[in-house]
């Protein structure tokens, strides 16, 4: 099964201080079942130390990269109004991130309660990792 592994999680596996979610993501990772969705991407290489720019581009660049295609978008701008219907809001970018998964029948793993949320209305499934 494939899961995208969403900025928190890489967050802490570059700080390497939780061996738990180091050694799961590790396993994922072995099995080739991470995917990086490209706002993921880019939100790591913008927080990334300018000396590690290089590291991090060869790391990611290593897995299976997914890019915003029409249907991601209008999923993502359905789920908008549906969430609000329901009193819910999510960020752009978790919208997007939810939709790449949604369309590769993916979970997503997250320290960010928004997608747990999202799991609640249903519009996707959340990767559980327990310690």
């Amino acid at each position: 099964m494939m899961v995208f592994v969403d900025t928190s999680i890489w967050i802490e596996f570059f700080k390497g201080k939780d061996a738990g979610l180091v050694d799961r993501l590790n396993t994922l990772l072995d099995r080739n079942e991470v995917a990086l969705a490209v706002p993921i991407w880019l939100e790591l290489l913008c927080g990334a130390p300018q000396k590690s720019k290089k590291l991090f581009r060869e790391i990611l660049s290593a897995l299976p990269i997914f890019y915003t295609s029409e249907d991601t978008w209008d999923r993502a701008a359905e789920w908008v109004e549906e969430a609000s219907k329901k009193g819910e809001r999510f960020s752009a970018i978790d919208l997007l991130i939810a939709s790449f998964a949604y369309e590769q029948d993916a979970s997503v793993w997250s320290l960010d309660n928004d997608f747990k949320r999202m799991e609640k209305l249903n519009f996707i499934s959340t990767f559980t990792f327990l310690h």
